[in-house]
C-alpha cells in the first residue's frame, strides 16, 4: 500500500512541472505525422516483398501520383464521377502557342484546386517542345501540413500512329 502511494505522489510531483517545449515538440511532431498521414497504393498494384501486401505509398509520393492521375484523366473517364478529369488530350492537338499553354496550365490549376484537397497549389508551368508535339509540365504544391514545396514533372505527348 505505502509503495502504490510512493509512485502516485511521484507521478504528481512531475506533472507539475509545465514545460512549454513539451507543447511545441508536441505540436512539431503532430504537423509532421498530418503531413505523412496520406497514403494510397501504387498504380501498378506491387507487392510489398516483406510482407506480401500491397505496396503503399506515403506522403508526397501518394499526393503525386493522385495530381498525375487527375490531369491525365479526361472528363466522363470515371463512370461515377464524370466530372472528374483534365481534359487535357483535346488541347494537344491544337497550335503549340503561348495560348494553348495558358489554356493548359488553367485547366491544370482548376482540376487541382477542384478534385486534390491534399495539395496547395502554388505553380504550375507549361512549355511546349519537341516542335509542338508535346507539353513539359512542372506543377509545383505543398502538401496540407506542411510547408515544403514538393515538384511534380511530365511531360504530355500527341500520340503518332
Amino acid at each position: 500500500m505505502a509503495t502504490q502511494d510512493t509512485t502516485r505522489q511521484y507521478y504528481i510531483s512531475q506533472s507539475d512541472n509545465y514545460n512549454q517545449f513539451d507543447d511545441v515538440a508536441r505540436d512539431y511532431l503532430e504537423k509532421k505525422l498530418k503531413a505523412t498521414q496520406y497514403v494510397d497504393f501504387g498504380v501498378k498494384f506491387n507487392r510489398n516483398p516483406n510482407t506480401n501486401d500491397l505496396a503503399v505509398l506515403r506522403g508526397d509520393n501518394a499526393v503525386k501520383q493522385c495530381v498525375k492521375n487527375l490531369i491525365r484523366t479526361n472528363r466522363f473517364e470515371r463512370y461515377m464521377r464524370p466530372d472528374v478529369g483534365c481534359d487535357l488530350t483535346k488541347l494537344l492537338f491544337e497550335p503549340a502557342n503561348q495560348v494553348t499553354e495558358i489554356r493548359i496550365k488553367e485547366l491544370i490549376s482548376e482540376t487541382v484546386k477542384n478534385y486534390e484537397k491534399r495539395a496547395i497549389l502554388k505553380n504550375v508551368s507549361v512549355k511546349s517542345v519537341r516542335d509542338g508535339l508535346g507539353y513539359d509540365i512542372t506543377i509545383v504544391f505543398s502538401i496540407k501540413g506542411s510547408d515544403n514545396p514538393v515538384t511534380f514533372t511530365t511531360f504530355l505527348e500527341t500520340n503518332q500512329g
